[in-house]
Order: C-alpha cells, then structure tokens, then sequence
C-alpha cells in the first residue's frame, strides 16, 4: 500500500512496478497497460484445453509434480463408456 506510511507483513512490494518509471504517474500508465493486455494465443488455447480435458495447466515440471504430490492420474482419455471386452 503506497503512501499509507505503515507496511503490513501480508503486502510486499511488487518491483516489477517500481522498476517501470521512477516517476509514480508513468508507473500507474505503463502498469494499467501491462494489465489490460490479455494473455498471449498459445496460453489461451493451453487453459481451454485444460478445461476440456480436466489436467491442469502450467509448465510440465509442476504439472508432473503436482500429479506426484497428489497422487494424480493425468492421462487424457477418450469420451464416453470404456470399450466391453
């Protein structure tokens, strides 16, 4: 909390704002741009497809350590009824 004068250990400055412009105006500008800009195409598709399917998205080393930790079973599986033998 900018300007409040009394930091709480729940909030932590985030550098990546103090790092776009030493002036604060600027800083609000190119912030409200980087926020407003949505995420790129492939990550858009990657989040579909995930909400398709049911795995979760993110980069490969977590997703395989969250499905270790959690005991998941990832494997993406055709629709419908399993096939009688």
């Amino acid at each position: 909390m900018r300007g409040v004068g009394v930091l709480s250990d729940l909030l932590d400055p985030v550098r990546a704002y103090d790092a776009l412009s030493p002036y604060k105006a600027v800083c609000r500008r190119r912030w409200s741009a980087l926020a407003h800009r949505g995420p790129p195409e492939a990550e858009l598709v990657a989040t579909d497809r995930g909400n398709e399917t049911g795995p979760p998205h993110g980069e490969v080393n977590w997703v395989e350590d969250l499905a270790v930790r959690l005991k998941l079973d990832l494997t993406i599986r055709p629709r419908g009824r399993c096939a009688r033998a």
